[in-house]
């Protein structure tokens, strides 16, 4: 019989104490947002309306503010532009104009190709990946999490 001192406790998996934190701080994060859309499963139609209308401006003001690329897109827009009166950009177009349309400054897409290069990266700080037609083309498309 183990004496209760030698017990080593559970076992956890090899991630470091930081590693855990993130997936807690993620786990936060997402259920922060899962939580406002499984509110809407049993609101009225109306409801889920003004909500889609607000959350969408909440969008629209956030691609304004931190992105450079939408800023100058929608200049001349109102702040309350409706969606259908956005102009239209192509995802050629935006990845023309990587480094000034991501909503974080510190991406940028020289960088970020190395990042999807280097498999020992994976996941941090981002989870990144990449749109495969018939032929693979990366960071065409990228998708960040």
């Amino acid at each position: 019989m183990t004496s209760p001192a030698a017990d080593p406790g559970p076992v956890w998996p090899s991630a470091s104490a930081a590693q855990m934190l993130l997936a807690i701080e993620d786990f936060w994060r997402w259920s922060g947002l899962v939580a406002p859309v499984l509110a809407t499963t049993h609101a009225s139609a109306a409801a889920v309306s003004q909500i889609a209308s607000q959350r969408y401006l909440e969008l629209l003001r956030f691609a304004r503010n931190r992105s450079r690329f939408y800023a100058q897109h929608f200049r001349y827009l109102p702040e309350d532009a409706p969606l259908e009166s956005l102009p239209v950009v192509s995802r050629h177009e935006l990845m023309r104009h990587f480094d000034d349309w991501v909503t974080d400054p510190a991406l940028r897409r020289a960088d970020l190709e190395g990042f999807i290069a280097d498999p020992s990266r994976r996941g941090e700080p981002y989870l990144v990946g990449t749109r495969f037609g018939q032929v693979p083309a990366p960071l065409e498309c990228p998708v960040f999490m």
